[in-house]
């Protein structure tokens, strides 16, 4: 309390002279309609200012929020998107189980490797929000990776930067099928194989899954063909094509789940197994 007095006391004269300052300042805005015009406008401007930038702080506080919803949303409609497209088409018959087969499930990155021969990525959700191992990983622009383990709270996605991993594939345009597989060179290019060299591939065909495995619904997008050779006594084509997701930029993702694929796996492992 005595530094307290201390300071104004040493102070006296420079708090004397605001006081009067602001004092003064009162007596000309309240005596005269231009100055409290002036004064008006003026406290208007920096109010609003001052409004603007709390808002941007708030929106800047809930951009979390509002992303984990949008995620959601966007999760919803990709799921009603997928499911209205055999409704739109000839067949009425479909049972509901086809009807509603794939599902998504928001999440985000929060590591992950480019620089490795094989890379992964680890997302932000786990097997308590639904997500199981073999499920695939996309993003707004195309195919990410497969989830190869996950605990309660994160999973572990094989990306599709790993040689281990093959994409039932098909080219959009004529609907020649391969399978696309990254040859550990480029993290952003991978190579169709399989294509006989015969078979008609352009540069600029879009490359999508073909949906012949329960990985990833048919129709999801992966790349474009930005080379074909045809080597001298090659049974193939070597087709080089960009990647659509770009993994410097991996940051939202969704997981897809088939809600047949148990029966389908199973239905195969058994023909496999007695033939």
């Amino acid at each position: 309390m005595n530094k307290l007095l201390l300071f104004f006391t040493r102070n006296r004269v420079l708090f004397s002279f605001l006081i009067l300052e602001f004092f003064s300042i009162w007596l000309v805005v309240n005596r005269n309609t231009y100055q409290q015009a002036t004064f008006f406008l003026v406290s208007v401007e920096w109010a609003g200012r001052i409004d603007n930038v709390k808002q941007n702080v708030l929106q800047t506080l809930s951009l979390k929020e509002q992303n984990e919803d949008l995620m959601a949303e966007n999760a919803r409609l990709k799921e009603s998107l997928r499911n209205l497209q055999p409704k739109m088409g000839l067949r009425s018959d479909l049972p509901p189980e086809l009807l509603t087969r794939y599902y998504y499930i928001p999440g985000k990155t929060i590591n992950q490797t480019t620089e490795l021969m094989n890379n992964y990525l680890t997302i932000n959700k786990g097997s308590s929000d639904g997500v199981s191992a073999g499920m695939g990983v996309i993003s707004s622009a195309g195919v990410v990776g497969k989830v190869i383990s996950a605990s309660s709270h994160f999973a572990l996605a094989q990306s599709i930067l790993n040689p281990n991993f093959f994409i039932a594939s098909k080219i959009s345009r004529t609907g020649i099928q391969g399978s696309a597989k990254w040859d550990g060179q480029n993290i952003y290019k991978s190579k169709l194989l399989y294509i006989p060299r015969n078979l008609d591939v352009r540069v600029g065909d879009s490359i999508m899954t073909s949906g012949f495995n329960s990985v990833f619904p048919e129709g999801v997008p992966i790349g474009i063909v930005s080379d074909v050779q045809s080597g001298e006594g090659d049974s193939f084509l070597d087709i080089t094509f960009i990647l659509f997701h770009d993994f410097k930029k991996t940051d939202l993702v969704y997981t897809v789940g088939d809600r047949l694929r148990i029966e389908k796996d199973t239905l195969e492992i058994q023909v496999l197994e007695g033939s």
